[in-house]
Order: C-alpha cells, then sequence, then structure tokens
C-alpha cells in the first residue's frame, strides 16, 4: 500500500505537468543585410548591417565613393548626404557617390516589379499619311519619398533581357527623325481609339532594344506600391505627317512645340476586363494627348495617345 501511495505521488505531478499548454518560444526573425563598403568596388573597411538603420557614422574618406551589396530579393534606401537628403535606391551590387561623409540612414525592404509593355500610338487618322509617327518615347518609374523628393526605379529588364540596374529611362519608341527619312513605319499607329482588348501576345515592330515585344521591368520598394508612392512618367516628343483629306494639302514633318512629359499613379490606370484574354497583365493606361498643332487655321490638329498595358 505504501509503495501504491508513492507511485501516485510521484506521477501525479507529472501527470497535471502534461495537461499544462505548452508555450512555443517566439520565431527568430532574421533582418536582411546589407553591406556597405568605404572604397568603390567593394574594397575598404566593409560593415553589415541587418535591417533597417538610421544615423550610422562609417567615416567615409573623401572623395566619399562607396560601394554596396544588397540581400537578393530586397532593395535598400540610401542617403547621399547632399543639401536636400536625396536617396538613392541601391540593388544587388552597386557603386554609390555621396556629397561628403555624413552619418548615413538606411533603409531595406523586399523589391517589386513594375511591369509595362508599349502597345502603340493613337490619332485620328485624316488620310493613311497620319500614320507616319516618328519621335522618341521615352518611360520613367519613381517613388515619392514623404517629404516630396523623388527616388528613381531601377530597369531590372528590357524585352526580357537583363540590363544594368542603373538605368533610369527606358526609350521604348524611337522612329526616324522626321517623314523625310526613308522607312518611316506605321504598324504601331491606330485610329480614333485606343484599343482595349487587343489579341495576345502583341507584337511591336519598331521597339528599341532586343526582340519584337517592347517591354520593361522596373524595380520598385513593396510599400511604395502599397501606399500609392510609385509614379509612371512618359516622355513623347512625336511628330506626324498630315493630311486633311485625300485631295488636301500633304504635310510631311509636322511637330510637337515641344517635349511633353505626363505622369499617371498606379490607381489611374483601367483594371483590364475579365474577359481579356491577356494572362500576364492586369491594366491598361493611355497617357495623352501629346499635341501636334494644326499647319494652318482651315487645317486640323493631332492628338496623339500612348498606350500600355501593366502589371504589378
Amino acid at each position: 500500500m505504501k509503495k501504491i501511495i508513492i507511485l501516485i505521488s510521484f506521477c501525479l505531478p507529472l501527470l497535471l505537468l502534461a495537461q499544462i499548454p505548452q508555450i512555443s518560444s517566439p520565431a527568430k526573425v532574421i533582418f536582411p543585410w546589407v553591406e556597405i563598403y568605404s572604397q568603390p568596388n567593394f574594397t575598404g573597411n566593409k560593415t553589415v548591417f541587418r535591417g533597417s538603420q538610421t544615423n550610422k557614422d562609417l567615416s567615409i574618406p573623401a572623395p566619399y565613393k562607396i560601394s554596396v551589396k544588397v540581400q537578393p530579393g530586397y532593395v535598400a534606401y540610401i542617403n547621399t548626404c547632399n543639401e536636400f537628403n536625396d536617396e538613392v535606391m541601391v540593388r544587388g551590387n552597386q557603386n554609390i557617390s555621396l556629397t561628403y561623409n555624413c552619418p548615413l540612414n538606411i533603409k531595406i525592404e523586399k523589391e517589386a516589379d513594375i511591369f509595362l509593355q508599349f502597345t502603340g500610338i493613337t490619332t485620328t487618322v485624316h488620310n493613311n499619311d497620319c500614320r507616319k509617327v516618328f519621335g522618341n518615347i521615352w518611360v520613367k518609374v519613381y517613388e515619392l519619398r514623404a517629404d516630396g523628393g523623388v527616388i528613381n526605379s531601377f530597369i531590372k529588364q528590357i524585352n526580357m533581357r537583363d540590363v544594368n540596374n542603373t538605368q533610369p529611362n527606358w526609350l521604348v519608341y524611337t522612329n526616324a527623325s522626321s517623314t523625310s527619312t526613308a522607312n518611316v513605319s506605321t504598324p504601331n499607329v491606330f485610329n480614333d481609339r485606343p484599343w482595349e482588348n487587343p489579341s495576345f501576345p502583341l507584337t511591336i515592330t519598331t521597339p528599341v532594344g532586343f526582340g519584337n515585344i517592347a517591354s520593361s521591368n522596373f524595380v520598385v520598394g513593396k510599400s511604395a506600391i502599397t501606399e500609392g508612392r510609385v509614379r509612371i512618367e512618359v516622355t513623347a516628343d512625336l511628330g506626324t505627317a498630315h493630311k486633311k483629306s485625300d485631295f488636301s494639302e500633304y504635310y510631311p514633318n509636322l511637330k510637337m512645340r515641344t517635349k511633353v512629359k505626363i505622369t499617371k499613379t498606379l490607381r489611374e490606370w483601367s483594371v483590364l476586363s475579365s474577359t481579356t484574354s491577356l494572362p500576364n497583365y492586369t491594366y491598361s493606361a493611355h497617357f495623352g494627348p501629346y499635341t501636334i498643332d494644326r499647319p494652318n487655321p482651315g487645317d486640323l490638329s493631332h492628338d496623339l495617345q500612348v498606350s500600355f498595358l501593366g502589371n504589378w
């Protein structure tokens, strides 16, 4: 009987202990890393940071050029020590120039992609000569800072090919300097209203770069998308041939007065219809008008729109 009592006395606490819910230890958070070197090309003193940091005095020597490595899948933002406290985005491995030595603020977050495809130019085609559009179109993507400053995005790919991360502008369309240049092509110029449901894949015959699909992949910080701080800027410097009708006077080289920039937020893009057979795209946008004045008071002007598909 005594043995039974001893056994119960020994086992009972173990049974009660087994009934107590076990509290698991919290998972260890591993912050993404950034390596900063005090000299270009990943030389000099190396300092490794994990996660965002503020006021880190690394005593960078003149001429204040550093190099940075960022963990793949992330982008870092580093101040450049100028009077406006501007920031640059860093992705992968890069050299950076500072204005002078100052404490560095380093922010790091997941990268996100803004994928764009140029799909054509729209204008009123009074006569087929009006399809002869020439000139250039550039695209730039940037983030707005809380203080109103701007951080340029990187281009990750052009036409599905990797490019240099530091390239800030995408020359999406270039087509001669005037209609007097031979072989001014017209397949990308559409009449009156922008398409809404183009067939897929949509090929472009006059893109810049590789292949025949004029597309580009820009990199931004993920929070810039969720917080509505991304801007897409389309700059055009275009001209066109023009005839009011088949029997009117022909004007070979009407041009915009100057380059024009038009900027849209991501929220200004239209969501594609669920019936649209474009599996790689979610949004569309039309930038314009880019106006070419009428050649004389009795004639007609041209308002051009530049159209894109997008995904993010």
